[in-house]
């Protein structure tokens, strides 16, 4: 999927990946655009509104696009360390 465009279902290269970046709502897009041959703004969109894949804070703290059981498998794994980098932000931010 780095060379050349793939033939799998947006859901399958979402899996895939394991997770896109997705601070704002475009890069998703535009990542699977760049990586799969068949895509088009409405496959994404339809898999966000049936909750099929969501956005979530994941890796580094930042959101990222990833499907429904990706992110309760992973969540579980990096809640400690969320919770650690948020409680900071928040405990400096009211200093």
């Amino acid at each position: 999927m780095l060379l050349t465009r793939d033939s799998r279902s947006v859901l399958a290269a979402v899996e895939h990946l394991v997770g896109l970046q997705s601070q704002v709502p475009n890069p998703p897009y535009i990542g699977l655009w760049t990586r799969l041959a068949a895509f088009a703004r409405p496959n994404l969109t339809d898999l966000i509104m049936q909750a099929q894949v969501v956005r979530a804070p994941l890796l580094r703290s930042t959101l990222h696009l990833v499907t429904a059981p990706d992110l309760l498998r992973l969540y579980n794994t990096i809640q400690p360390a969320l919770i650690r980098a948020f409680g900071a932000f928040f405990w400096h931010a009211g200093q």
